[in-house]
């Protein structure tokens, strides 16, 4: 009986730590997808040369004529990335939805709100964002 508690007491204490390092997996994992994807962008945009032809947004910083959320819908449909491997919080729909927060998940300006492989769940840190 001793021992299990032991076994026992060890298994909580271990538990944690695990959690953490998967926790601090997924962020690095989240953060380097983003920074494939910019790569990818700048790549792209740099091929395109006109800034019509360029994937951009709004901003200052990012100025281009196609939005986020189609160049991603573009870069899979030619191939240059592959939808199965984009997390689900920077596919163009949840999260991530422009370049300035894809450039502050890259930067690694962000928190994990829910731990579930693709489909995990991040809050960028200092946008704003609207409830549905």
């Amino acid at each position: 009986m001793l021992k299990f508690i032991q076994i026992d007491s060890n298994v909580k204490i271990l538990v944690p730590n695990v959690l953490g390092y998967r926790k601090k997996a997924e962020k690095s994992n989240i953060q380097t997808s983003a920074k494939t994807i910019m790569s990818a962008i700048e790549a792209y945009n740099s091929d395109k040369g006109p800034s019509d032809a360029q994937i951009g947004d709004n901003s200052t910083n990012y100025s281009g004529k196609i939005t986020y959320a189609d160049g991603i819908d573009k870069l899979v449909a030619e191939e240059v990335l592959d939808s199965n491997k984009i997390p689900d919080c920077l596919n163009k729909t949840n999260e991530a939805m422009s370049m300035e927060s894809l450039n502050k998940v890259a930067s690694g300006e962000f928190s994990i709100d829910k731990l579930d492989g693709k489909a995990s769940l991040i809050t960028i840190n200092g946008l704003e964002t609207s409830e549905p």
